[in-house]
């Protein structure tokens, strides 16, 4: 082609004949300029196609993590939930001077001597901002949620250590006021004399106040960022929808 396109011009100058050479030379040039748009725009196409593909992957990734940590929460509001209304029963019946079966009144101390974390799944957010790619990610709403996410597992983190703190309070008063070591025999720890006597411990019933409190409080953060990643779940497999 390049060869045929000398050859007219090389034609042309040697025939004189100027007004068409210029002609021809002007269009040469918007040949060219012409094939050099088409090859950018080509090449753009290629590579927007391309970040299109790791976005979707890192979408994929993502929504699964969502489900996880949707998943891991699940866990973590039905522990502190059971928590929470077990401090609230002991209170209630302590309270009330209402005796409690031995069998029964351990189970429940056991429950409140039972501690979780909420240990969710960052996998991609890590991958993605340590690759620098956070501009692959189109939808401004899952964008913001991937430099959010840290912020968003410190607020948790703080109510989390609040309950840590009044946990080992009350584990410290269980070693020192009852038989703790009876568990590992399978015997009794709360034996009758033990009861009557946290029943009658303001200090005790303290602890098991702030423990409702606190966990409550804590499951009603787990909750509000469970719809949180629902919220965003439903956004992310939309976009990953239309990119496929």
């Amino acid at each position: 082609m390049l060869f045929l396109l000398r050859k007219i011009r090389k034609s042309l100058i040697e025939k004189n004949k100027l007004t068409t050479y210029l002609l021809y030379a002007a269009g040469e040039i918007i040949l060219v300029v012409v094939g050099i748009l088409v090859a950018v725009n080509i090449d753009n196409w290629n590579e927007s196609k391309n970040e299109r593909k790791k976005e979707l992957s890192y979408l994929n990734s993502y929504a699964s993590d969502i489900q996880k940590n949707i998943a891991e929460l699940e866990r973590v509001i039905k522990k502190s939930g059971t928590i929470h209304r077990t401090a609230d029963t002991l209170i209630h019946r302590f309270s009330r001077n209402q005796s409690t079966s031995q069998p029964a009144l351990d189970s429940m101390t056991l429950i409140l001597g039972e501690y979780t974390l909420y240990l969710s799944q960052e996998g991609t957010t890590q991958n993605l901002l340590g690759a620098g790619s956070l501009e692959i990610i189109q939808n401004v709403r899952i964008r913001t949620s991937f430099v959010t996410q840290e912020a968003d597992q410190k607020r948790i983190r703080e109510v989390e250590k609040g309950v840590f703190g009044i946990f080992n309070e009350y584990i410290d008063y269980l070693k020192q006021h009852t038989k703790m070591h009876h568990y590992t025999l399978g015997r009794i720890i709360l034996d009758k004399q033990t009861e009557l006597k946290l029943m009658s411990d303001d200090y005790f019933i303290n602890i098991l106040d702030d423990m409702s409190y606190r966990y409550k409080s804590l499951q009603d953060h787990y909750k509000k960022r469970k719809q949180e990643l629902e919220d965003l779940l439903v956004i992310v497999e939309s976009e990953s929808s239309n990119l496929e």
